[in-house]
């Protein structure tokens, strides 16, 4: 097992400062083989005593060990390009990485006393209007879903028309959420307000402290702009605030009767 390969079989069980350490060596692997460990914990600001346990952990008896697998050049991992399994393994464990720090920035950024009013709003609503555009619009599809299985009266729009249909018909009683990773995606803002002015409740999920949050009832922010910047998937942290809602509803015994009598129906069908 090479080096990659170990890091990646123990990365989940590394602590964020022992993580810190392999994408370093990963980072720096042309020069590891000539480095020792006083220099490796000055050059990373970490205690020798934690890159000794992080050695380990990873399956080497000792720093010498872990610098001399730097050493082959089989396992020289800035000499891998694209297509060779050892920079496929450097790049799943950069976005695991990834997926990391973002989940745990939503889930730290969550305000829990705004996504309890949010599922109130949700459950004593007569009619759920979800609006997105373009990825959001199909993380909005994707909410609507789940709440129409919930026995939810719901509604999704992904393009400005229908917004504008659907806000035609909004009233006091309906709640309207705004899906949006940026928070300025004008379409939803201007139905969001629109929807406000009607006198539905209204609810912003997005990753952004963007002009979206700042115009409906309960802003539901889980990011920073800059993160989504840096990661093409814009989506994960608003797909994390809709899986925490979703469990949040489930635990209404009204909408967990409807999942499962859904799932049943469903179930029933396929095997017709």
């Amino acid at each position: 097992m090479d080096i990659i390969n170990r890091i990646n079989h123990s990365y989940a069980m590394l602590s964020k400062k022992e993580q810190t350490l392999a994408l370093y060596a990963i980072e720096k692997s042309d020069e590891m083989a000539d480095k020792d460990i006083r220099g490796f914990a000055a050059e990373t600001g970490i205690s020798m005593s934690t890159i000794s346990r992080f050695v380990r952990k990873i399956g080497y008896r000792n720093f010498e060990q872990f610098r001399s697998s730097f050493e082959a050049p089989s396992e020289g991992l800035s000499s891998h390009i694209g297509g060779n399994p050892s920079c496929v393994k450097e790049k799943s464990i950069s976005v695991y990485r990834t997926y990391q720090e973002v989940i745990r920035e939503a889930q730290e950024m969550v305000d829990s006393a705004i996504v309890e009013k949010a599922i109130t709003a949700i459950k004593e609503s007569g009619r759920v209007f979800v609006y997105g555009m373009g990825s959001s619009g199909l993380t909005a599809t994707e909410f609507r879903q789940r709440l129409t299985r919930m026995g939810l009266n719901a509604f999704v729009a992904t393009d400005d028309h229908m917004m504008a249909i659907h806000n035609q018909s909004i009233r006091k009683g309906d709640s309207v959420i705004g899906v949006s990773a940026s928070g300025k995606t004008y379409e939803v803002v201007e139905s969001l307000k629109s929807a406000k002015s009607h006198g539905a409740k209204t609810i912003a999920i997005t990753a952004s402290h963007g002009m979206l949050s700042q115009i409906v009832d309960y802003p539901m922010i889980c990011g920073h702009e800059l993160a989504i910047k840096e990661f093409i998937n814009s989506q994960i942290p608003l797909i994390y605030a809709i899986d925490l809602m979703c469990m949040l509803l489930f635990e209404d015994n009204r909408l967990r009767w409807n999942l499962e009598r859904t799932i049943l129906s469903m179930d029933a069908i396929k095997s017709r």
